[in-house]
């Protein structure tokens, strides 16, 4: 299918600044001291998912029965800014990650396609027959995906604690999501040149290596490497066939806290850890946690990483490894790491992005030197400092910039010039909230 390039919706970038609420979401209980108002949060989070599902169901409606190309406009634009509420609520439920997949998958999927298609009819082009065809597919799967929601939230009773049932194994939330895993609708492959098409939501993996691992070698594998945890048994669960297809396992230590973890069958990496355990105790500085978790991807033999970003929150390390090569930050290659600030254990470990983006690297060194980028710094702005850094654009493209940190107005930006052309690709600035800091 032919169309034009999509103008970009937003530059993918959130993996700098640490945005690890999405990543881990099933973290809640580490604020247990503000749990009545996480409630509200989470409450006010879920029933206004399902309102966004319904008012995307019902667009998306109005949009197959529409033939005016003035009022699809409007309609698809309409769906776009839906599926990002929708997004946003979605991501801050105190969910299995796991178990969110599918229904974070259609979201993005309905968003995205959706701006292209405004962005086509914009352009003066017209729906193809495979437009068409995409859309009642997409429909199909949103009806699906709304009963579910609907019952579930017609199911719950007044006396429902979000934050108790999302904590259990079985409960009825992460039940719901589950079984929207299960329905046997399969998505459809959208072609086009948007942000969230499949080829984008599912690059080539450059990370892992074609060599297979058993179930023993994996085992083994863990139990060397947490046998200073204090484990009292690691438990095979079962495996996932997908993209990355993994070796499933629950942990539990002598002390009760417990962990899930998922090891990719090439290469035997682990993707992911996650705990449900608290950390009530502030007994390690920052750069103590920092240290801690270059140790234990050292211990799983990743070379050259090293923490390039960090800050704490309710005794719990954010820490943000990378690799670094010739004094460079390949920020595509991040591994996301939660550290207890109590007894120095991980707590969490995405290493997806680290999967999928690992490879040799020959691009570090810039045709433009430092001084020439530092030029195109505004005036207002104070350098603090300067780095090289290879950042992700849209399309999964990679480009070595120049990282600039400045001040201005007592607020904290981060400017990237590129390294060969001297075009800024990207400007954020740090903002203060409740939950630590973030970059936009």
């Amino acid at each position: 299918m032919k169309t034009r390039q999509v103008v970009a919706l937003v530059v993918v970038f959130s993996i700098l600044v640490g945005l690890l609420t999405v990543g881990f979401v099933t973290t809640t209980n580490n604020l247990a001291n503000v749990s009545g108002n996480l409630q509200s949060v989470y409450e006010r989070n879920l029933y206004e998912l399902v309102s966004d599902v319904n008012d995307i169901e019902v667009t998306l409606s109005k949009s197959l029965v529409s033939n005016d190309s003035t009022q699809l406009k409007k309609l698809y634009y309409k769906l776009y800014e839906q599926c990002n509420l929708g997004q946003s609520n979605l991501s801050r439920l105190p969910v299995n990650h796991e178990s969110i997949l599918q229904t974070t998958k259609f979201i993005n999927q309905m968003g995205g396609f959706s701006y292209y298609l405004f962005d086509k009819l914009n352009n003066g082009e017209s729906l193809s027959e495979a437009d068409l065809s995409s859309l009642n597919e997409l429909y199909v799967m949103c009806v699906s995906i709304q009963q579910i929601l609907n019952e579930y939230a017609y199911q719950i009773q007044n006396n429902y604690n979000i934050l108790k049932d999302a904590n259990l194994k079985d409960g009825q939330i992460n039940t719901t999501f589950t079984s929207m895993q299960e329905t046997g609708l399969e998505y459809p492959t959208l072609i086009y040149d948007g942000p969230f098409s499949d080829s984008v939501m599912y690059p080539e993996i450059k990370g892992l290596t074609k060599e297979e691992w058993n179930l023993e070698q994996v085992s083994n594998m863990l139990e060397e490497l947490f046998k200073d945890y204090d484990v009292k048994r690691i438990d095979y669960k079962d495996e996932t066939q997908g993209t990355i297809s993994t070796f499933n396992f629950n942990m539990t230590l002598n002390n009760g806290h417990e962990y899930y973890l998922q090891v990719a069958k090439r290469g035997g990496i682990i993707l992911t850890i996650s705990s449900y355990q608290k950390s009530t105790a502030d007994n390690l500085e920052l750069t103590e946690c920092e240290q801690k978790a270059e140790d234990f991807a050292k211990m799983l033999e990743l070379e050259n990483i090293k923490a390039v970003w960090s800050t704490k929150l309710n005794n719990i390390a954010y820490i943000n490894l990378c690799t670094v090569i010739n004094d460079t930050i390949v920020y595509p290659e991040m591994i996301k790491v939660k550290i207890s600030c109590e007894t120095g254990e991980i707590m969490g470990w995405e290493a997806r992005s680290y999967a999928y983006n690992k490879e040799e690297r020959n691009n570090t060194m810039p045709s433009q030197t430092a001084s020439s980028a530092r030029e195109k710094i505004s005036k207002l702005l104070t350098i603090e400092t300067e780095k090289k850094a290879i950042i992700p654009l849209e399309y999964n493209k990679q480009i070595l910039c120049y990282e600039f940190k400045c001040t201005y107005n007592n607020y904290i930006y981060y400017v990237y010039i590129n390294a060969d052309t001297l075009k800024q690709e990207n400007i954020l600035r740090v903002i203060d909230t409740l939950d630590g800091n973030l970059m936009m």
